[in-house]
């Protein structure tokens, strides 16, 4: 997981290198025990990370059966229908991993308002990035999604101050390194994303 996320986030000098490791890992992982939910939902972040959506849907969905009462397993695998652009299936993981685990990290919320952006619910988007805001200021996607959000309502300031946010946290972030590092299969889902980043002011 910690080459998965370093690839990522987009802190990786050899990305490709990183993923590479992850993987092998994860599947010596699984050849000392094939039934962890733990190894399939990382198989399938992996996988989904390298634009193998097919195969990121297969583990997702393999995490789930075996994991039933996983909440981590539930978040993660829920990372496939996001960038798949199947933000009710997303929404359908997100709230079962929330009720098994009442007590959650801010990125349940934070993909959580990731999902009504691609449902068109920007209010919505706005109350929940808020909210995961309060459990973790420094959880770079909240903000990330929150400055789509305004800037897709006209609010410019407010859009502004989420971009500046993202750069509190990661100085160095682009609009490249969100376009490299985010495997949306939809280019136009895509497009739309770094559209509404640049109005927020985040750098080419």
């Amino acid at each position: 997981m910690s080459h998965q996320l370093e690839a990522w986030n987009g802190w990786s000098q050899t990305p490709d290198l990183s993923f590479d490791i992850a993987l092998d890992a994860t599947q010596r992982a699984l050849s000392i025990d094939d039934s962890n939910p733990d190894t399939y939902a990382l198989l399938a972040f992996i996988h989904l990370s390298l634009r193998n959506y097919d195969q990121a849907r297969e583990f997702g969905e393999k995490a789930v059966v075996l994991g039933p009462n996983n909440s981590l397993v539930a978040a993660v695998a829920a990372q496939v229908p996001l960038f798949c652009n199947r933000p009710h299936d997303q929404l359908v993981l997100l709230k079962k991993a929330m009720r098994l685990c009442p007590i959650y990290p801010a990125f349940y919320l934070g993909d959580l308002a990731w999902a009504y952006l691609l449902m068109d619910r920007r209010e919505d988007v706005i109350v929940t990035a808020q909210e995961a805001i309060k459990i973790d200021p420094d959880y770079i996607y909240t903000y990330i999604v929150l400055a789509i959000a305004y800037a897709e309502l006209g609010r410019e300031q407010e859009a502004n101050d989420a971009a500046d946010n993202v750069l509190r946290i990661e100085p160095e972030y682009t609009l490249r390194t969100f376009a490299e590092t985010k495997p949306f299969r939809d280019v136009d889902v895509l497009d739309r994303h770094i559209e509404g980043l640049r109005k927020a002011g985040l750098p080419d």
